[in-house]
């Protein structure tokens, strides 16, 4: 591969790479390969599934303990594909009350926060949900005792109904440091969330 710049060959070296693609100024993958220049000494990452490092990022970021930060809501909401005003309807609030969260011109509330990270891991759940139906319906029609495979069933049922009741709740008056498992498809990831 040939730099962009200076138009020289590269080579490939393992870096802990600080990722500022995911809007997260703190997010740092350790140990993944890119390409590096040795004439002028510019990196190239190599990430080869960003949507599961996303989706590990939104993990972490809806485990934490600490508040969300502006820019992680703006990352888990960008992850849930949610535009701002859309977003706010779901949240019981206004556009402009988002865009304060998100620009830090106001804390997220309690209960917003906590709904946050709940509809992102409904919106997860579902997806596993999806992924696991072809197969559990296949098991069905050859398992004669089915009743757990039914409760499965009315639960993944249940939860790709969650987000349209959620849309119907109306509005309610009501630093932190992670780090991934080495075992990721990306190899070890460190996140430092201030």
């Amino acid at each position: 591969m040939l730099c962009e710049s200076c138009k020289t060959e590269m080579g490939k070296v393992k870096i802990n790479y600080h990722y500022r693609e995911s809007g997260l100024q703190n997010v740092i993958i350790e140990g993944i390969l890119a390409y590096k220049c040795p004439n002028c000494n510019k990196f190239y990452p190599i990430i080869p599934n960003v949507k599961k490092l996303h989706e590990l990022i939104a993990q972490y970021l809806v485990n934490k303990q600490s508040p969300l930060s502006g820019k992680e809501l703006i990352f888990l909401r960008k992850q849930l594909g949610f535009k701002a005003k859309d977003f706010a309807d779901m949240l019981g609030v206004t556009k402009v009350t988002v865009s304060r969260w998100e620009n830090k011109d106001g804390p997220i509330g309690v209960g917003c926060d906590r709904f946050i990270r709940v509809l992102y891991t409904n919106r997860l759940l579902r997806s596993k949900c999806e992924i696991a139906m072809p197969e559990i319906t296949r098991l069905k029609s050859e398992i004669k005792e089915t009743s757990l495979i039914e409760d499965f069933i009315a639960l993944c049922d249940w939860i790709g109904k969650t987000d349209i009741s959620l849309k119907d709740i109306k509005k309610r008056y009501i630093k932190s440091r992670i780090s991934i498992p080495a075992s990721t498809p990306l190899g070890p990831l460190f996140i430092d969330m201030k």
